[in-house]
Order: structure tokens, then C-alpha cells, then sequence
């Protein structure tokens, strides 16, 4: 995920444009996080195929993360959520969706919020 933290005229094309969530499991970061027990850098929204609707319930906390990562953010204030088609998304806006983030978000889910009789098992090797 990119959302824009300055103004599109603000872009003098050396400065990040963009308060973002990466993906990238084997970072040392990323790691070190895992092995604390805490998550890696992840951002969870939910795409709807069917409808190419886009979900995201967290981007009303976006301002508040880029100043705590010590971004200065000139752009308006992100809506509370979004709820949107591409041709209703934000403008200068980017959701790519990543096939391990999302694999990596349900298995945690999963573990988290599902009774132990619903989590399927891994077979043992004899």
C-alpha cells in the first residue's frame, strides 16, 4: 500500500511522495520481528475479485504512523476508510496485492480466531 503524504506539486522528484507498507518477509527487520514474536511490516485490506472492490478500515492512522516514522505529512487527511473500485480509489493511491502477505495474514488469522478443532493440522512424518 502508497499513500500519498504531500501534495502532487510537492513532488520535485527526490523526496518520498508516499507513506507505505512493504511486504518484505526476509528483511532483516522483518525477521528480527518475527523471531521477537511481533509482526513484520504488513498492511491487511481486503479485495473483493467478484465486485474489484478494495477494503481498508485502517487509513484514518495513516498521518499519525508517517509522523511516529518521521514523515512530515503536507497531503489532506486520509479518509477514515475506503471503500472503493479503481475508479473510485483515491487519487495517486497504490494497493498491490502480494500472494505471501496474504497467505502470511490468514495463517495468523486463522491461529488467532479459529476454535483448535478447525485448524487443520500438519501431518506428522513418521
Amino acid at each position: 500500500m502508497q499513500w500519498p503524504r504531500v501534495h502532487r506539486e510537492e513532488d520535485d522528484g527526490r523526496i518520498d511522495t508516499h507513506f507505505a507498507y512493504t511486504w518484505s518477509p526476509t528483511a532483516p527487520a522483518s525477521r528480527a520481528a518475527l523471531a521477537r514474536g511481533t509482526l513484520p511490516e504488513i498492511h491487511v485490506w481486503c479485495g473483493l475479485p467478484d465486485t474489484q472492490e478494495l477494503l481498508d478500515f485502517s487509513t484514518r492512522h495513516f498521518r499519525q504512523a508517517a509522523r511516529a516514522a518521521g514523515l512530515e505529512w503536507t497531503a489532506p487527511d486520509p479518509p477514515r476508510f475506503v471503500w472503493a473500485t479503481a475508479d473510485t480509489m483515491p487519487d495517486w493511491t497504490v494497493y498491490t496485492p502480494d500472494r505471501g502477505a496474504t497467505l502470511f495474514a490468514c495463517r495468523l488469522l486463522a491461529r488467532l480466531f479459529l476454535p483448535e478443532y478447525l485448524v487443520p493440522r500438519q501431518p506428522r512424518c513418521a
